[in-house]
């Protein structure tokens, strides 16, 4: 038997854990709907049908060319029409130099825009495994000194 201090502290650490993993699980990357305007500070990724060379402009204002791109992900800081200003964090999966600077994304036929968005689904199905294992839990504490008589 769980002494009630120790499976109190297993429960809120428990209670914490499942919160992280709530918060984090239910979002995901999804494509863009046509017609829908992204939200600045949106996280992004592109996907491009062939290698494209983008100029990326820096906090000090330096200009660097970013030569076969096929892929980057960053942070929306302007949405125009279909064009994008993104804050650059990585580029063909690996970190860029040009890391924190601006590119400027003008969509291509073939060309796949996913942005980070909520999933009512995958949130409904971890709030109820987290809810069940602390409801567990807390019948557990709740029982643990029941002796049977």
């Amino acid at each position: 038997m769980l002494p009630v201090p120790r499976a109190k502290r297993f429960l809120i650490l428990t209670s914490v854990a499942a919160g992280l993993l709530l918060a984090e699980a239910c979002t995901s990357y999804r494509a863009i709907r046509p017609g829908a305007a992204p939200r600045r500070s949106t996280p992004v990724r592109v996907f491009f049908a062939s290698p494209r060379e983008l100029r990326a402009v820096s906090v000090a204002g330096d200009t660097v060319m970013l030569r076969n791109v096929l892929e980057l992900t960053g942070v929306i800081e302007k949405a125009s029409g279909d064009t994008l200003d993104v804050r650059l964090l990585t580029m063909n999966r690996r970190p860029t130099p040009a890391a924190d600077a601006r590119v400027r994304v003008v969509p291509a036929p073939g060309d796949r825009f996913e942005t980070r968005q909520s999933d009512a689904l995958m949130t409904l199905t971890v709030t109820a495994v987290v809810l069940a294992l602390v409801a567990g839990l807390a019948l557990g504490i709740a029982f643990s000194g029941f002796d049977g008589n």
